[in-house]
């Protein structure tokens, strides 16, 4: 937040999307998705995958860290902001991880009898809780403001 104020000209701004999506492209091609066929694809979809997971859950840290901190004002700023555009990261988010799951996997069939396919399904129940407080949060805040899901942003 700092460095974003002080910061605050578009070529720094550029230069940091690039700097995120630069270290997220290095995971990707490091990892797994690289061995997967197709390999283009499948890099592709892991960047979008990774870059807008570390986008929505540096959010949600930033939200919940900031609570104290923060005048009323600004705070209810970042939250509509951020209320914004989360759940389409979520959706996309949603959708890159099935397909990823779906390559890795040849399908669904080894869901319950590899070690991959029962750790996905305890990030999937997670996954659920955490959309579902989202969806709490969202309401909330349509509700009474964006004071009031301090409480929710911290869980």
């Amino acid at each position: 937040m700092y460095l974003r104020q002080r910061f605050s000209h578009r070529l720094w701004r550029v230069i940091a999307i690039l700097l995120s999506v630069g270290v997220v492209a290095t995971l990707s091609v490091s990892g797994h998705p690289i061995v997967q066929h197709p390999a283009a694809f499948s890099v592709a979809v892991d960047i979008v995958h990774l870059f807008l997971v570390s986008i929505w859950v540096g959010g949600i840290v930033t939200l919940s860290l900031a609570t104290r901190s923060w005048t009323t004002d600004r705070y209810g700023a970042m939250v509509q902001r951020f209320s914004r555009f989360a759940p389409s990261m979520v959706l996309v988010i949603v959708i890159t991880g099935v397909i990823q799951a779906w390559m890795m996997m040849d399908g669904f069939g080894t869901m319950f009898s590899t070690i991959y396919g029962r750790t996905l399904i305890i990030k999937t129940t997670a996954v659920v809780v955490l959309v579902s407080l989202g969806w709490l949060s969202r309401s909330t805040l349509k509700r009474n403001g964006p004071v009031s899901v301090k409480r929710v942003v911290g869980i």
